[in-house]
């Protein structure tokens, strides 16, 4: 499916202010009421607060209070700001008192959030529009700029009566260059969830929605990602809710992962998937822990030995789940008594996932040729094993490096299909074997002749 070339979507209003990467965004600024609760005392302070990258990001405040008793402050301890009607619970992190000659001191600190604070009405809203963090390029069907031209940054996903809207911004090419050298968070992308009919929602109505993108842009994306400047409009645009939090966010780094950025619209069969079905607790819980260790593992591939381990924890609980929980395939006790390697032999074979040692990681292949062992489970299990196990772990420093490293591909790439199943997704992928000498893009090894014709219809 190729974009649409017609320039006619106007792109979402946020994608006018975003900062550059690691910049701070204006949050708010005043004259509030400080409370330090201990000490049962309120004081006037004048407050400039900001989302702020750097250290650990999240929402940042600088208070300056003119007027206060003496030996108020301690090194650490809490406050509560009063800003619009909420309580704002921050950490004291940093204190300054500066006296200028014939003039009273005055006190300068730094407070962090502590929690999530939610402001307004969240009972009936029309949409919510938010920033997303470290999301990359796509290409999406295209948006007109004031200037005439456009480019192509927009993605709509569909799925349980939800429609979310993701605007790319149009520097975001130089913007991933600068992150790429720098390393950091940036606004890559604005967005907009509403219901697909229209009506009003509640925040409680869209977390389901809103945890499904998270999960989804996460393994597309190989690294955490993250929402912020969560704002909530009623039909008329007024701002009726709004959310201030501590935005849990990986660092940019840029894994090769299964996603294609050619054909993002393919995300919208899966964002349907985790919405329907997250209704389960269960396949919800599954889901998101097998995720969690897929980005896990690409964020520690400077360490093949973690990432195989990592990988092999998702593998083992997508099978526990799919084979025992969810098709009831095997009972628990008998699974149980079934080693590591075969319970992942019989997962890849119940997914029509090949289990011999793929041919392009000819190093492993040779290597377990030379050790016996069958295929490529076998060949996990021992790696595996021999890290985790005490007893066995001088077996880990017989495989050189370069099979640990094939050995990491090999795990990554089990997973990503291990899930990317779960999700019933039926159309193509990178596969990162064949990535290392081509594209790799290919169809799913599930798919039917009738998928493959879906997914190939204009």
């Amino acid at each position: 499916m190729e974009p649409s070339t017609d320039l006619t979507d106007a792109p979402l209003p946020m994608l006018a202010s975003l900062p550059a990467p690691n910049e701070p965004l204006p949050l708010k600024t005043g004259n509030f009421k400080v409370e330090f609760t201990e000490q049962h005392l309120c004081l006037d302070a004048e407050l400039v607060g900001e989302l702020a990258w750097r250290r650990k990001p999240g929402p940042r405040f600088e208070l300056v209070i003119r007027s206060f008793p003496t030996g108020l402050f301690r090194p650490m301890f809490c406050t509560v700001l009063d800003v619009d009607g909420s309580r704002v619970e921050c950490a004291v992190v940093h204190v300054n008192i500066s006296r200028r000659f014939g003039e009273q001191p005055v006190l300068r600190c730094e407070l962090r959030l502590r929690g999530t604070t939610d402001f307004g009405d969240p009972s009936r809203m029309r949409r919510v529009t938010f920033g997303l963090v470290n999301f990359g390029q796509y290409i999406g069907s295209f948006l007109r700029a004031n200037d005439g031209g456009g480019w192509a940054g927009r993605l709509v996903l569909e799925g349980g009566g939800w429609r979310c809207t993701l605007d790319g911004r149009r520097d975001l090419g130089e913007v991933v260059k600068q992150l790429g050298r720098e390393g950091g968070f940036a606004i890559t992308h604005a967005g907009c969830l509403e219901r697909v009919d229209s009506s009003d929602f509640s925040v409680a109505d869209m977390q389901a929605a809103l945890d499904a993108l998270y999960v989804l842009l996460s393994f597309a994306r190989g690294h955490s990602v993250s929402f912020v400047m969560l704002s909530g409009e009623d039909d008329a645009g007024t701002p009726r809710w709004w959310r201030w939090h501590i935005p849990s966010v990986d660092d940019w780094s840029d894994p090769v992962t299964w996603f294609d950025e050619q054909r993002p619209h393919q995300l919208s069969p899966i964002f349907e998937t985790l919405v329907t079905r997250s209704i389960d607790p269960g396949w919800r819980d599954a889901v998101q822990l097998a995720v969690y260790w897929y980005v896990l593992s690409l964020q520690t591939t400077s360490t093949s030995d973690a990432a195989v381990v990592l990988a092999f924890t998702g593998l083992d609980l997508v099978g526990w789940f799919r084979l025992v929980e969810l098709e009831k395939i095997h009972s628990s006790a008998a699974f149980d008594t079934l080693d590591a390697a075969e319970r992942l032999r019989r997962l890849l074979l119940h997914i029509s996932v090949d289990v011999q040692m793929p041919a392009g990681l000819s190093r492993v292949a040779q290597h377990a040729a030379t050790e016996g062992w069958a295929d490529g489970p076998a060949a996990l299990a021992v790696l595996r094993n021999s890290a985790v196990h005490p007893k066995r772990r001088a077996r880990i420093f017989d495989a050189p490096d370069p099979v640990r490293w094939d050995a990491c591909t090999l795990a990554t790439w089990y997973l990503e299909l291990a899930l990317l199943a779960l999700l019933d997704h039926r159309g193509v992928y990178i596969n990162r074997i064949e990535h290392l000498t081509s594209h790799g893009l290919e169809y799913v090894p599930w798919a039917t002749a009738d998928d493959i014709r879906a997914s190939e219809e204009p």
